[in-house]
């Protein structure tokens, strides 16, 4: 890419000529009604001329309507002393981006507008040179007609711009000629019948009007310079989708059987239970019973023990002994007391 080198002698040349174009367009103010009526003569010199000045775009749920790049360039042509120019600012690997300037001389209003264009197909390849260049022609084109409409105002044409629709569909053909013939075209251009009623929103081509064949060639106007693709107008539900990767896929494989295992793993290990069995004879649970009050108890057992059993059972007959021996005595003592 070559750099842009300013020679400065060249500068104050620039500078008169500037000064001379706004000196003119000082000296020789326009005629807004000489503007209007040219603007009229170019663009209804013939049906096929007045069509071309209106485009449609689908956006949403809704069609939005507007004045095409033909219409830009005739009312550019007859606003006088105004100045356009449009250049490529950049070129990267997916998208190119377009620049356009329009200056009013007359009353020193300038717009700058840039666009941003795809280069890259449906597969993904980015276009070859002759594709890129068709794309930044028609990317300029956008930019400079975007610039034009933002200087000079739309409510000072508005009556022109619907002079010019009236001539549009003006056609003294019969409608379902003319519907036949549209049909027939959009089938030159790949375009199915049921996209092109979805498009207009009619179910039969008998219900398709004058006002629907209007917006149908503004569509195509559209496609032809460029704002859009058919398959952007009349297949938006058909888009490309992203197909998934075969890591992506593999990887999330994975982690489920990973997922599967673990849970297959903890259901087949058992808690296991520490038991203790201390001196003094009780076993103690280790597994926590929750009494009614949420504190949490422990479970004590008993084991019997045969020493402790033995002994008991030894001491029983001294102690009646020592009873009797006990009953013997308090007798004697109660006695002394009887004389």
């Amino acid at each position: 890419m070559q750099n842009d080198i300013v020679n400065v002698n060249v500068l104050p040349e620039l500078k008169a000529q500037m000064e001379t174009a706004v000196d003119i367009a000082k000296r020789y103010p326009r005629d807004l009604v000489s503007v209007k009526r040219e603007i009229e003569i170019i663009a209804t010199v013939d049906h096929k001329t007045a069509q071309d000045c209106f485009y449609a775009l689908p956006r949403g749920n809704k069609i939005i309507p507007g004045e095409s790049i033909r219409m830009a360039e005739i009312v550019a042509y007859s606003w006088q002393h105004i100045r356009v120019e449009s250049r490529i600012v950049s070129i990267d690997a997916k998208t190119l981006t377009c620049e356009a300037i329009c200056w009013d001389m007359e009353r020193n209003v300038m717009a700058r507008k840039s666009v941003q264009r795809k280069i890259l197909g449906k597969n993904g390849n980015r276009f070859n040179d002759d594709m890129i260049n068709t794309t930044a022609g028609a990317g300029m084109a956008i930019a400079e007609r975007n610039a034009i409409f933002k200087v000079i105002p739309k409510a000072v044409l508005k009556e022109v711009f619907g002079m010019i629709k009236r001539k549009a569909m003006d056609d003294p053909d019969p409608l379902a000629v003319k519907v036949k013939r549209a049909l027939e075209f959009c089938a030159t251009m790949k375009i199915n019948r049921d996209a092109v009623l979805a498009f207009v929103g009619k179910k039969t081509s008998d219900e398709i009007n004058e006002d629907d064949l209007f917006t149908l060639k503004s569509s195509l106007n559209a496609i032809k310079d460029g704002d859009a693709t058919i398959s952007e107008v009349f297949y938006p539900d058909k888009e490309p989708k992203k197909k998934e990767s075969p890591k992506a896929g593999r990887s999330s494989l994975a982690k489920g059987k990973g997922k599967m295992k673990t849970e297959h793993e903890n259901k087949n290990v058992e808690p296991k239970e520490n038991k203790e069995v201390p001196t003094g004879g009780v076993v103690k649970d280790s597994k926590p019973l929750v009494g009614s009050e949420g504190n949490i108890e422990k479970e004590e057992k008993k084991i019997p023990n045969p020493l402790m059993d033995q002994k008991s059972e030894e001491s029983e007959p001294a102690e009646e002994a020592a009873k009797e021996i006990e009953d013997s005595d308090q007798s004697a003592v109660d006695g002394m007391f009887e004389d």
